[in-house]
């Protein structure tokens, strides 16, 4: 039987910008290209809602997306530091965030080696719209995944 982890989530602010960098670091790699830097990442937590997974009281990663013009919403971060996977963190946390924006449309930006959150994503109903060379300039694919 699958329980729901028990998990929390906190708007980031500003001030948060630090908690926010250390999380994404944690999850840097050719898969994951994180926000660095005080001017990226407060620039990041005033275009996107982003938020702090909480477990309790302590930060155990990030989930965040942007509203879109036509009002659909564009997943932009999910991030969970690496004792708390294979959990059903993220995938709560997703869940959780689309329940926030109104259970609107939505949309997610995937290296298509990142199996675990590929996975993840496609279990929780993503579908793959498309794939893009080269999608954010690190000569790395990517694959577009959408949920109505």
């Amino acid at each position: 039987m699958n329980t729901i982890p028990k998990i929390t989530l906190k708007r980031c602010k500003n001030d948060d910008w630090q908690i926010v960098e250390k999380m994404e670091k944690v999850a840097k790699s050719r898969l994951f290209s994180p926000f660095e830097g005080e001017k990226k990442i407060k620039e990041y937590i005033r275009k996107s809602e982003v938020y702090m997974i909480l477990k309790g009281d302590d930060p155990i990663g990030t989930v965040s997306y942007e509203v879109k013009k036509d009002g659909h919403i564009l997943f932009n971060g999910l991030v969970v530091l690496p004792k708390y996977r294979k959990r059903g963190i993220g995938s709560t946390a997703i869940q959780k965030a689309l329940k926030r924006a109104g259970n609107r449309k939505a949309e997610l930006i995937v290296h298509p080696e990142n199996t675990v959150a590929l996975i993840i994503y496609l279990k929780l109903g993503f579908k793959i719209k498309s794939w893009k060379d080269n999608y954010f300039g690190d000569g790395e694919s990517r694959l577009i995944l959408w949920k109505d």
